[in-house]
């Protein structure tokens, strides 16, 4: 399981390219090692949820990663699981939301 850990390591590393430049040229996380941002050690993770907390891009960092579905690593202030059970939610609410209509 290493081997797929670390490919989806670069393929999150890889959307990072995808966010628009302005995100990118303002973003805090340009600025730090970019491994504290896919740590698995929590108090490395907290720090990173901390600076994202500080990055003046924070919002179009968040909504980019829910828009893409990315599953690993700190983006915008959320960790994967936050984001995983944000997505859940999304999910349900979609299919309320057929159901009614």
């Amino acid at each position: 399981m290493p081997v797929v850990r670390s490919r989806a390591r670069v393929n999150e590393r890889n959307d990072m390219l995808d966010l628009p430049l302005f995100v990118r040229e303002e973003a805090l996380c340009a600025q730090v090692d970019p491994d504290l941002w896919f740590e698995v050690n929590d108090d490395l993770m907290k720090e990173a949820v901390s600076i994202c907390h500080q990055c003046p891009v924070m919002a179009e960092c968040r909504q980019f990663s829910i828009d893409h579905r990315v599953y690993y690593g700190v983006w915008g202030g959320m960790t994967g699981p936050q984001r995983r059970r944000k997505y859940r939610i999304r999910e349900e609410d979609d299919e309320t939301f057929d159901q009614v209509a």
